[in-house]
């Protein structure tokens, strides 16, 4: 269901108005006003159609990208797999660079896969306890628990 889905997203064509000049997105421009993004999807319809929109722009300067991070991308024999790509965690402790905004998939994704080369998707339920044993996870957790409880949250 998560490979059709994505899959699907990848397809998308951007909306074109020939002749309109530049034309805004919305949504890219909404989202780049953030710190950090969090969300629970595990689909990669952001890292299609949101992470290469244009970011820089979209941000007035602020960003330069936006990442997962914690995540290193697989390759097979030197080459990335095609878009949205296959990653794992990398080992501890995680940081946050400068200038990219952080992605937090707080449930893992469909195109992350664990060091037993397993799906990183938490579904069902006790999320709680299924994400206490991934490092990755727990520090999203961890990192999404902080900056709520900051002043101006939202």
């Amino acid at each position: 269901m998560f490979n059709t889905k994505n899959q699907g997203f990848g397809d998308l064509e951007p909306v074109k108005n020939p002749g309109l000049g530049p034309q805004p997105t919305f949504v890219r421009d909404f989202l780049a006003r953030f710190d950090a993004i969090f969300t629970l999807n595990q689909d990669t319809f952001l890292e299609q159609q949101y992470i290469n929109s244009g970011l820089l722009d979209g941000s007035q300067g602020k960003w330069f990208a936006c990442r997962s991070p914690g995540l290193l991308e697989e390759n097979i024999n030197g080459t990335p797999y095609a878009p949205p790509g296959l990653f794992r965690p990398a080992d501890s402790p995680y940081t946050i660079q400068d200038r990219v905004q952080p992605y937090f998939k707080l449930h893992g994704s469909s195109h992350w896969r664990a060091l037993n080369g397993l799906s990183l998707l938490i579904m069902a339920e006790n999320k709680g306890t299924q994400i206490d044993g991934v490092a990755l996870l727990d520090w999203y957790r961890t990192e999404f628990r902080t900056r709520l409880s900051k002043p101006d949250a939202r």
